[in-house]
């Protein structure tokens, strides 16, 4: 049941993403808020995190095309450098295979550059966004308290994770 409701809700992003962008990010923010993992299979296709901050970085990338947008880069440069560095250096280092530091290597780019690079020309060029951003963080945090109480005062447990042992 839970998968199926993950499943759709993971749909319904995809959908949003291409039909309203900042809904999609929206909805996007709060499951990634909400849900510690994504270990979901649509149709056969395992659907990772690196697979949804793809689509969104496409998404992104087309969106500010078609609309003669400009792309504000200036924010992530340091970033950017601080990924080009550690690529340079995961070249010359001899202690780990080359492929497993590519692959940890890849999965920070797409975690830690893709996202924030999709929010922050969203943001830049349509001002309502940061007030949507800012009520789904606020609805998610409190969502989260509230579960946390609840499973703490009425379940005697020591923690939430105890609960589902």
């Amino acid at each position: 049941m839970i998968s199926l409701l993950q499943g759709i809700w993971v749909f319904l992003i995809f959908i949003f993403l291409i039909l309203r962008f900042k809904i999609g990010i929206a909805l996007y923010l709060a499951y990634i808020m909400l849900v510690p993992y994504m270990n979901i299979k649509i149709g056969g296709i395992p659907l990772q995190w690196n697979f949804v901050n793809l689509i969104v970085l496409i998404v992104s990338l087309y969106k500010f095309k078609t609309k003669n947008i400009r792309i504000d880069y200036k924010p992530f440069v340091p970033f950017l450098i601080y990924f080009g560095i550690s690529f340079v250096l995961m070249i010359i280092q001899n202690g780990v295979p080359f492929h497993v530091e590519f692959n940890l290597w890849r999965i920070q780019v797409m975690k830690y550059l893709i996202l924030p690079f999709a929010l922050w020309n969203e943001m830049k060029t349509d001002i309502s966004t940061i007030r949507l951003y800012r009520n789904v963080a606020i609805v998610c945090i409190f969502y989260f308290c509230d579960i946390w109480t609840f499973f703490n005062n009425y379940t005697r447990r020591k923690s939430i994770y105890d609960a589902f042992i």
